[in-house]
């Protein structure tokens, strides 16, 4: 009689530790360090990456080395969301544009906060004029064509921060590398791209949307370093994005996550 019960009494604390590992998958932190401390990097060699970007959904793959993100659809975003909640934050990651038109979108969704329905570790895809209802990121991104900008998804729904802006910084063209890093410290943000900082156009009312006309940023001041305390902290994401044809594949690789030499500005 003992040997059953002890099976029972195996198996009922096999269930507690699976249930425990479990709700341990999806509590959510904040991530820390000293000033300039590597928090994350990822080179994409392998599915066991120690970011934990997964090859779901069919349009995100780990392909020789890279993180591979690709619509489908045209006016589609897909991204693929990796790691705990930052606050403070600076990111590099290399991008390259691999086929489709050069109208499109390569870039990064951060302090994203989404409902506990989505998985912890997935690839995802939105319509690329906003977003699903209870999510909210900032995303940056700049397109093969040579423009940029940055948008703002608060419960799912979006506002331009700054519209798209032509530099000559990006590298243009299919199978070209570009390097984007991102410098987020409290309610200040920085973008840069192959090491040269950006400028957005930034409405002088906070209510309104960007407008850029022929190098004029109207109603608005260009600004090196973006200020909005909308959202404080949240998760990372790489992203792709197709405008108006289907086609675009894009490549991610070399991956660093650190805290901002400057160290942790709070907000």
């Amino acid at each position: 009689m003992r040997r059953p019960l002890l099976y029972l009494a195996l198996l009922a604390a096999l269930a507690a530790l699976t249930e425990t590992s479990r709700l341990a998958a999806n509590l959510q932190f904040v991530a820390d360090g000293a000033a300039g401390a590597l928090l994350y990097a990822a080179d994409f060699g392998s599915p066991d990456d120690s970011m934990g970007l997964s090859a779901g959904g069919g349009s995100a793959r780990l392909q020789d080395g890279e993180l591979r993100l690709e619509p489908g659809e045209p006016n589609r975003l897909v991204y693929s969301v990796a790691g705990p909640e930052l606050a403070d934050f600076e990111l590099e990651v290399e991008t390259r544009a691999q086929a489709g038109p050069l109208d499109n979108g390569f870039g990064v969704l951060f302090r994203l906060q989404q409902p506990r329905s989505f998985p912890l570790a997935e690839a995802f895809g939105l319509p690329a004029t906003g977003g699903a209802a209870g999510i909210s990121y900032y995303l940056f991104l700049a397109s093969s064509d040579g423009y940029y900008q940055l948008l703002r998804t608060l419960s799912g729904r979006q506002q331009v921060l700054s519209t798209w802006i032509p530099s000559p910084f990006i590298r243009q063209g299919i199978g070209v590398s570009n390097r984007l890093k991102i410098r987020a410290r409290g309610t200040e943000l920085e973008f840069f791209i192959n090491d040269r900082q950006l400028e957005f156009c930034i409405p002088d009312n906070s209510s309104d949307s960007s407008t850029w006309v022929a190098g004029d940023c109207l109603g608005g001041q260009m600004r090196s370093t973006v200020r909005d305390g909308v959202l404080l902290k949240g998760r990372i994401a790489l992203a792709a994005q197709s405008m108006h044809e289907a086609g675009v594949l894009l490549a991610f690789d070399n991956l660093l996550l650190r805290m901002p030499a400057e160290g942790a500005v709070r907000a």
